[in-house]
Formats: C-alpha cells, sequence, structure tokens
C-alpha cells in the first residue's frame, strides 16, 4: 500500500490515518505481510493507520517505511482502548511533525514483540516511539538495522532518542534470548518507569540522561556503552531490583557520566578508564559495586553511600568526597585505591578484604581502623 494521502477539505470530517482509520469499538482488525509505503497525512495523525477504536488490531510481518504524519505517529496513531499487537514488524524512515516519530500511543493492551526501528524521526518527543500509556516490547532493536549498522532514530532538534514515556506510562522490555538493542536512548518524564524484564542482555547506548523517571532492571542484564559526549547515564533513580540483574557500564570518556541514585540488590560492574559519579540516595543498594576500571566518584556531601559491598581492582580507584561526618559500613575489598577527599570526616574500617591503598587528597580527617590480621 503505497503514497496514499488523506487532505483536509471541508466536507472530509476524518483527518487521520491515511490508509486506514479504525473508530468502531467491534472492529477485529488483522494485517498481515503487507508494506505501508510513502503513505501521508496533511493535517492529521497516522501517516499511515489511526486506530482510535477496536477490539483487537494485530499487525504481523509488515513494514512501515517513509510514512509521514503532519501531527503525530508517523507510521501509526493508537489511542483504542483494544488490543493493538505488532508482530516481526519493521519501521524505519517514518516521521512525524509532533510525537512518535513511528509510533504514538495513548491506547491501552499494547503488545510490541520482534520489531524493529529504525531512521526514524519525529520533530516532537519519541524517536521511534512515544508513549503516554503502559505497553510491552519483547525481543525488539531500535536504532540499528538487521547488519547491526547504527541508523539512529531522532527526536527533538535531530537529539538521538527511541522511547519517550510520558503521563506516568510503564514500558516492560522482556529480552527472552540473545540480544537487543535501544542505540539512540530512552527518556521520559518523572514517574515514568522502563523495566528491562527477561535473562537475556540489553545493549543501551546514546542519550539517556533525559530519563527523568525510574530505571529498573528486574532480571538479566543490561551493558551500558558511554556514547561520545555523554555526561549522565540516568537522571532519575536506577533500581537493580533483583540479585539475578546485573548493569554492565562501559565509560571510556574524560567526561563524568553519573547514576542519580542506586537502589536495589543486583550487581553493577564498572568498566573503563572513564569517570563515573555517584550521587544521590544509595542506601538501599544492597547489592554489588564492582570497579574493574577506572574511577568512581562518590560525593558524600550531599549523599549516602551504598549499604552493600564494594569491589575495587588494581589500578581503579574509589574516590570518597565528603564535607561532613561518615562512615563505610559496607565491605570493601580488592586491591585498588581508596581517596578520601573533601573537608569532611570519612571513618573507614579495613580488614582482610582489602589489601590496597588509603589515601587522604583533601583538607579533612581520615580515621582508619585496621582490623586486619
Amino acid at each position: 500500500i503505497t503514497k496514499a494521502k488523506r487532505y483536509d477539505t471541508e466536507d472530509e470530517k476524518i483527518k487521520d490515518g491515511s490508509v486506514i482509520y479504525a473508530n468502531n469499538t467491534d472492529a477485529n482488525i488483522r494485517i498481515t505481510d503487507t508494506d505501508f509505503t510513502d503513505n501521508e497525512v496533511l493535517l492529521g495523525n497516522g501517516g499511515a493507520i489511526a486506530n482510535e477504536l477496536s477490539k483487537s488490531f494485530q499487525i504481523n510481518g509488515s513494514v512501515f517505511s517513509n510514512n509521514i504524519a503532519n501531527k503525530n505517529g508517523g507510521a501509526i496513531y493508537n489511542t483504542s482502548t483494544g488490543e493493538l499487537s505488532l508482530n516481526n514488524t519493521e519501521f524505519y524512515e517514518n516521521s512525524a511533525e509532533g510525537n512518535g516519530g513511528a509510533i504514538y500511543n495513548n491506547g491501552s493492551n499494547v503488545t510490541i514483540s520482534n520489531a524493529k526501528f529504525y531512521s526514524n524521526s519525529a520533530k516532537g518527543k519519541g524517536g521511534a516511539i512515544y508513549t503516554e500509556t503502559d505497553m510491552t516490547i519483547i525481543d525488539s532493536i531500535f536504532g540499528s538495522d538487521s547488519a547491526g549498522l547504527a541508523k539512529v532514530n531522532t527526536a527533538e532538534n535531530g537529539e538521538w532518542n527511541d522511547i519517550y514515556l510520558a503521563n506516568n506510562a510503564n514500558i516492560i522490555f522482556n529480552v527472552t534470548s540473545a540480544e537487543n538493542n535501544i542505540y539512540s536512548g530512552i527518556a521520559g518524564e518523572a514517574g515514568t518507569k522502563f523495566i528491562k524484564d527477561g535473562s537475556g542482555t540489553l545493549n543501551l547506548s546514546g542519550v539517556n540522561e533525559n530519563m527523568l523517571g525510574e530505571f529498573e532492571i528486574r532480571n538479566g542484564k543490561v551493558y551500558y556503552q558511554q556514547a561520545e559526549d555523554i555526561v549522565s547515564f540516568m537522571s532519575g533513580r536506577v533500581n537493580l531490583s533483583s540479585e539475578n540483574s546485573e548493569l554492565e557500564m562501559d565509560i571510556f570518556d574524560d567526561l563524568q557520566s553519573s547514576i542519580h541514585g542506586l537502589t536495589g540488590k543486583g550487581n553493577v560492574i564498572k568498566n573503563g578508564e572513564g569517570l563515573l559519579h555517584l550521587t544521590g540516595d544509595n542506601k538501599n543498594f544492597n547489592g554489588k559495586l564492582s570497579i574493574n576500571d577506572g574511577k568512581v566518584l562518590f560525593d558524600g556531601s550531599t549523599s549516602d553511600y551504598i549499604s552493600g559491598t564494594t569491589e575495587i581492582a588494581q589500578n581503579s580507584e574509589l574516590e570518597y568526597n565528603t564535607n561532613k561526618s561518615d562512615s563505610v559500613l559496607n565491605n570493601i575489598s580488592g586491591n585498588g585505591t581508596i581517596n578520601k577527599t573533601g573537608s569532611g570526616t570519612l571513618n573507614f574500617t579495613r580488614d582482610d578484604n582489602f589489601n590496597g591503598k588509603i589515601i587522604s587528597a583533601g583538607s579533612g580527617i581520615l580515621n582508619v581502623n585496621d582490623q586486619t590480621s
């Protein structure tokens, strides 16, 4: 289906969905092996499809490319409370003047599985997907094509972005096997939540510092590779909510990449020569922080350190900066360096598990309680 256009005329009341406009609560729609290409709505939503009301809407094995919406949803605009299911479907080079370069969602019961999104764009928010309500995504790839080449999705002012969450929306991203990619990054308002579930690995890169909501790793692994000139991982809380959750971070840039509040009981692994800045309330993190390379800078002046364990590898460093009186109550192990900075006091208990250096580069006081055998 190609080159369908919906114009605004005085006698045409429907302005949305150049190919399909659904507005019937009893409708059951199923589309299979269909290409939607070069379709456009000139003054409405949904460059190819507008699903405002339906009982169920299923799209299988289809392709949406070069569709354009003058408002929201370059390919699909969804506000229906019925089921919307997208399976084995590709979205590339769709665009919206508003939100949602490929998909705009304000409906419910939305599931996207085995989908690919690349080179979509929105002048508003959500380079590939903009959602104001909950949805589930399963085993899907954003921002890279089938050959693994970067084809980023972009939003406002051409900034890299795959997914935008608004209005307290939750997204469950379930990786059941192998690896999935979010190459361009996620963003969202405070009160939203992005949940990584499943035993597989989610590879995350791009711009994520505009995620003000919670980023939860419920199961499996998130591998984060810092993109060039990116100074923050997430601006909201990072929650490793189970012992089976892991966040591995590859920080290579001289610019500091920040976590603003860590909680949960999983594992955080810091790799790369760059600096990871740990701020916010971290006392409810009972998992393990492993510093394999480079430095972790903890600002204890306005923050609480983790309650779990820390392992500092040789040639790695934990810089503990404080302007108040702090005590390190957790277990610290390894052969690296603890560097106390700032004008405050740090009380540190050392045992046989830590064989590294302890130095003080600040103007305050470092008290070491040596309990080594």
